[in-house]
């Protein structure tokens, strides 16, 4: 909305990202000093009870910020060599392509029990609130764990259709930050 004020407390757009991601940075000191199992537990929860306060919303990217963590933190703790194990391509592509049929099977499920036509795409912005997307707390946590789930399997699909050897735009993703930025 070009009348919008900037707000530093509230980012439009894709800022959010960048407040985010200086939280889960200012986290990691504190989360090496425990098991990856207890971090990955605390923020699973707080991902999923954030969606229940009815303040957190946009300040200072709250919402996301939680509700995107074990995501920013299941990266940080995979093993770097983890892609590199599934050497053999026709498995990678099969585990690739079913995994994002598996995601659109889920959802096209989750409309069907949900909804008569079609839940709102907020369930995967993860800033607005439960009650604010029309579902009860308990409602609206199963549809969380249902959209990390699918969400989970798209980033693995696309990791696993994407190769290891240099590209003619590996350069670009090489600096995505900066990309993201402009």
């Amino acid at each position: 909305d070009p009348g919008k004020d900037f707000s530093l407390f509230n980012p439009n757009i894709g800022l959010w990202y960048l407040i985010s991601l200086s939280a889960y940075y200012a986290i990691i000191p504190l989360a090496e000093k425990v098991p990856p199992y207890i971090v990955m537990g605390i923020l699973v929860f707080l991902g999923l009870m954030i969606g229940t306060e009815k303040e957190a919303g946009t300040l200072l990217t709250v919402s996301r910020t939680f509700v995107f963590a074990p995501f920013f933190f299941a990266g940080y703790y995979l093993p770097e060599n983890l892609l590199t194990k599934l050497q053999n391509f026709r498995l990678r592509i099969l585990t690739g392509i079913l995994c994002g049929l598996v995601s659109v099977a889920i959802w096209g499920s989750i409309v069907m029990i949900y909804s008569k036509h079609t839940l709102p795409m907020q369930v995967f912005y993860g800033k607005a609130n439960y009650e604010s997307m029309g579902f009860s707390d308990l409602k609206g946590i199963s549809l969380r764990v249902i959209a990390w789930i699918i969400s989970f399997l798209m980033v693995v699909s696309v990791l696993l259709l994407t190769t290891q050897k240099k590209t003619f735009f590996s350069y670009l993703g090489e600096r995505s930050l900066q990309i993201y930025l402009f």
